[in-house]
């Protein structure tokens, strides 16, 4: 996360000695501090690569059965976020399908019984989405001062703090039974994930958003 400079610092010297009032120096800081952590704790998702199969043509999901698959050893986990992106896909027009309706646990992890399964189904395709990874980054944000309209003598300093991220890599793919192959794949990263569903859909959106882009969606 890309974090704007400092204006000053407790090294910059101003005319005179600069003083901290208690009251509204304190507030300042204490406002900064809560937007600061409203922010970070908002989610945001950005894919670092993406891949599409050579010559692949536009699909439309209209119509077609989807099933939405959520790779995790937790089903309570898996049948929430498998719900979240059923109900993404549906709203785009396919027929959204929770993964968990129609493959168990231990079936998802073998290839070919999910895809004789999903095939039997009448699945045209699925999103598969994993976690690849899960780090916590640490960030400075430098110290601030704010100026005064009394003056120098009356600018208070905001000081720096040390900001804790986490950051989840997931894997997105695209997989079309009908043409057996994966149409479109990404890696993407999303900063402080805080509910399985709103992650989920915020996931599939930047794919949509990216498969739109690169022309691979159908209007």
């Amino acid at each position: 996360m890309r974090n704007e400079g400092a204006t000053g610092g407790p090294g910059r010297r101003l005319a005179g000695r600069p003083t901290t009032t208690r009251g509204s120096g304190l507030a300042r800081t204490a406002a900064f501090l809560a937007a600061a952590s409203m922010l970070a704790a908002c989610a945001s998702t950005t894919f670092r690569s993406t891949w599409v199969a050579p010559g692949q043509e536009p699909v439309s999901l209209a119509g077609k059965r989807v099933a939405a698959v959520f790779a995790s050893d937790q089903e309570s986990t898996r049948r929430v976020a498998e719900d979240a992106l059923a109900r993404d896909l549906t709203e785009r027009g396919a027929i959204g399908v929770p993964g968990y309706t129609l493959l168990g646990t231990q079936e998802a992890r073998d290839e070919n019984v999910a895809r004789e399964k999903l095939g039997a189904a009448g699945i045209d395709g699925f999103v598969l989405m994993r976690v690849v990874s899960q780090t916590r980054q640490a960030t400075y944000v430098p110290g601030t001062w704010s100026p005064s309209p009394w003056g120098a003598w009356r600018a208070s300093y905001s000081p720096g703090y040390l900001r804790t991220d986490t950051l989840v890599a997931v894997e997105t793919l695209v997989y079309s039974l009908r043409r057996e192959g994966v149409l479109w794949g990404g890696l993407s990263d999303t900063i402080n994930p805080n509910r399985i569903d709103s992650f989920v859909t915020e996931v599939a959106d930047a794919a949509v958003r990216d498969m739109a882009q690169r022309g691979l969606l159908a209007k």
